[in-house]
């Protein structure tokens, strides 16, 4: 199918489809899953973090293999679409917090070093 797996490694070994290039369809070629971004070719969305493997790769620079990217305690979706915040930045505003504890522990705002606005920093 040109994706430059063998049938051999399609059909035993990831059991992706031999003659599609694209076994998801998401985008991402089976190789190019395999090989560079550690991905599921049969998913396409490997993390199952309601981001897509291609949005993950390509769009938002994300780890299509771990729900939390940064590792905050946020999920990749929770920061790029309810918080707004960097899903590759376990510290979006600097402030030394990172954003799950200001989100879940805190109460912050994760985007801004003063929440409160009282000139005395989160930190």
């Amino acid at each position: 199918d040109g994706d430059n797996l063998t049938d051999y490694e399609e059909l035993f070994v990831y059991e992706t489809n031999a003659t599609n290039v694209d076994t998801d369809k998401d985008g991402i070629s089976d190789w190019d899953e395999v090989n560079i971004f550690n991905h599921d070719p049969k998913n396409d969305d490997s993390d199952s973090d309601k981001v897509g493997d291609y949005e993950e790769a390509y769009v938002y620079m994300t780890n299509g293999s771990d729900v939390d990217s940064d590792g905050d305690g946020l999920d990749d979706y929770e920061e790029l679409f309810a918080y707004r915040t960097n899903a590759t930045n376990a510290d979006t505003d600097g402030d030394n917090i990172n954003d799950g504890h200001e989100v879940n522990i805190f109460d912050h705002d994760p985007k801004k070093t003063d929440t409160d606005g009282d000139m005395i920093g989160d930190y």
